[in-house]
């Protein structure tokens, strides 16, 4: 929920919370909802009458940004604009969450680790062309000319590393285990983000001679933050089975965090995902 509030120095600013019950779409969910206008109009109905949130990242928002079709980006804009302002801007960068998290464990200030407040930054730039004080419009083609596009090379390479990187630490086994075994009983632990992101990796890297690309490491990445912090999750069938696996073992070894509720497209997902939004 995007709001104004004023600081210590007496400046307006913009805010945001993380109201539940939230919702992320990845590229795929995001355009079939917008594209299809009874469902579009379901969905806000459902998420407005619970006072509920739509997350976005700014990995939404480039995908979109690089789609050549005008109508494409134009009808997302719209949905998102019926939910403005229960908007939260979702930090989808698991090692920065992570990070986050631990500077929380340490006794810092603290602050939602998954809050994008760079994004939200470039969305408190907007003018307003109506009496609305937020809207969507042109919110691609800011974001695009903001900065964010032209990051998202490196930021696909640094991620690539990074999982690489984690490979190692899972074939090295026990040591990693054992660390999250002593952090899954450390009632601090609030959130499973390193626990999913370490399960979701674990079947991608299980073989060393597969070659990670780009396209896997950012479908994970559009997993791991949502499924940690969010109500409801749709994602593609691959990733909705893997997640749905992580959820067997934790419930197994009774790690006690909360795991969104992950649809994709296939068996009427979207029309089962809608029914448990409205009922929930």
């Amino acid at each position: 929920m995007i709001e104004f509030a004023i600081n210590k120095k007496r400046k307006l600013l913009l805010v945001q919370r993380d109201v539940s019950p939230t919702v992320y779409l990845d590229h795929w969910a995001l355009r079939k909802l917008s594209e299809d206008s009874a469902r579009a109009t379901r969905f806000s109905a459902a998420l407005e009458s619970r006072n509920g949130t739509l997350a976005l990242s700014w990995l939404n928002l480039i995908e979109f940004a690089k789609v050549k079709r005008e109508n494409q980006a134009r009808t997302a804009e719209i949905l998102i604009e019926a939910h403005l302002p229960r908007v939260f801007f979702i930090e989808v960068d698991p090692f920065a969450v992570i990070k986050r998290e631990n500077e929380l464990l340490a006794g810092r200030a603290p602050a939602p680790p998954h809050a994008d407040l760079d994004l939200l930054g470039v969305f408190s730039e907007f003018k307003p062309t109506s009496l609305n004080f937020f809207t969507a419009r042109d919110l691609f083609t800011i974001v695009q000319d903001s900065g964010f596009a032209g990051r998202f090379a490196d930021f696909a390479s640094a991620m690539m590393r990074s999982l690489e990187g984690l490979r190692n630490g899972i074939a090295g086994g026990s040591r990693l285990r054992s660390g999250q075994q002593r952090l899954a009983s450390d009632p601090r632990i609030q959130r499973g983000t390193r626990f999913i992101l370490s399960e979701l990796v674990r079947a991608l890297l299980a073989d060393k001679k597969t070659k990670i690309t780009q396209n896997q490491a950012m479908d994970l990445i559009h997993a791991v933050v949502p499924v940690a912090y969010c109500d409801f999750v749709l994602l593609d069938k691959h990733w909705r089975a893997q997640v749905d696996g992580v959820r067997a073992r934790f419930k197994k070894g009774a790690l006690g965090v909360p795991i969104a509720r992950v649809f994709s497209e296939r068996k009427n997902g979207v029309d089962r995902f809608l029914s448990e939004l409205e009922s929930s």
